[in-house]
């Protein structure tokens, strides 16, 4: 459907992909058309099949309070995409109700393309948890936010976050290359196997030192002229941080967070059998408590920020909440677990 990528190539975050994925993506594209106004999603209670761009007309995008009236209205024109928050975020589950206005048009891209998109371009995932990290910053929107629904779904989640350990989670292989590859070669090699990063090996030990990500080919090589016949080595981003398989689900996000990294190897009998990505880990752990209060720390949210997260094993204590300082709106964040203990302002 070569009349959609033009329209893909404004509505974001499709508009960070190459025409050429676009290309594959309109071809997956299925049209829908609404004949009359339609209460298209029900929040909390549809589950979406994919995510929907808009090619005509509105979506009027709100919460139902308990007295069925509308809150937090928003009203969406093309280019707009919905969808994305709730299949990266909510388990496929409308995390607003949508109401799709007559004559409306839209494409829907269905989710098992949408979710290889998310695992294949980092920031095209990255701009959905970034978004909502966004809007849990508005008070009405955090407040309507109710995930999970349940508080048995709710402890459920929590348990899953402390019981659950690295190996139960499917990691990423790695791709690699050598410190003297030409940053041009690099750059295939990540097209070809169609990944966002790429781990830079030493050519002796063959050890892993650094690593280079679409974002470090744009900032570091594109954006400075350098030379893509110039070794790799001299624009990769280190340090490589790595965890063991047998660690806990949090111990990874904590360390994520702390060393500030996006990435973590993931070491099993002594050898690194595969990675994780930092929103992997988060979409991985989407209802867990934790991943909400980082969500608020990511953006300085201090309202309505729980005071304490429960502790988990391994935890001298528990994790504190936000403290606001005199005469300044910045809250203080404390980390303390059993391998890590950070601040971070």
């Amino acid at each position: 459907m070569q009349h959609l990528i033009p329209l893909l190539q404004k509505t974001p975050p499709f508009s960070l992909l190459p025409e050429s994925v676009l290309q594959e993506v309109s071809e997956s594209m299925q049209k829908k058309t609404f004949p009359k106004e339609t209460l298209a999603y029900r929040q909390e209670v549809t589950e979406l099949q994919g995510v929907d761009v808009i090619m005509e007309g509105e979506y009027q995008t709100f919460f139902f309070d308990a007295s069925q009236n509308k809150r937090c209205i928003e009203t969406h024109h093309p280019p707009y995409c919905f969808g994305g928050i709730s299949v990266v975020l909510n388990r496929v589950r409308a995390l607003k109700s949508v109401m799709a206005k007559k004559g409306t048009i839209v494409y829907t891209l269905p989710k098992k393309e949408f979710t290889e998109l998310c695992n294949a371009y980092e920031d095209f995932f990255h701009y959905f948890t970034a978004d909502f990290g966004k809007k849990m910053l508005d008070e009405e929107f955090a407040h309507f936010v109710k995930t999970p629904a349940s508080f048995e779904e709710s402890y459920f989640a929590a348990d899953q976050l402390y019981s659950r350990k690295i190996e139960s989670i499917a990691f990423k292989d790695i791709v690699s290359c050598t410190e003297s590859t030409p940053i041009f070669e690099a750059a295939r090699i990540m097209a070809k196997n169609k990944i966002s990063c790429l781990f830079i090996r030493n050519e002796q030990d063959q050890n892993i030192i650094g690593y280079v990500t679409d974002i470090t080919l744009r900032d570091n090589v594109i954006a400075q002229c350098i030379d893509p016949q110039k070794a790799i080595q001299e624009v990769m981003d280190n340090p490589i941080v790595s965890i063991s398989s047998d660690a806990y689900l949090y111990e990874a996000v904590l360390m994520m967070f702390k060393t500030k990294t996006r990435y973590l190897l993931v070491e099993k009998d002594g050898e690194m059998a595969g990675f994780l990505s930092r929103n992997r880990l988060l979409s991985e752990q989407a209802q867990s408590p934790l991943v909400f209060y980082t969500v608020g720390k990511a953006g300085r949210y201090n309202r309505g920020t729980p005071e304490k997260v429960a502790s988990g094993p391994g935890y001298d204590q528990p994790v504190a909440g936000p403290r606001r300082s005199r005469g300044n709106c910045q809250p203080d964040y404390y980390y303390h677990c059993r391998y890590h203990h950070h601040k971070s302002n």
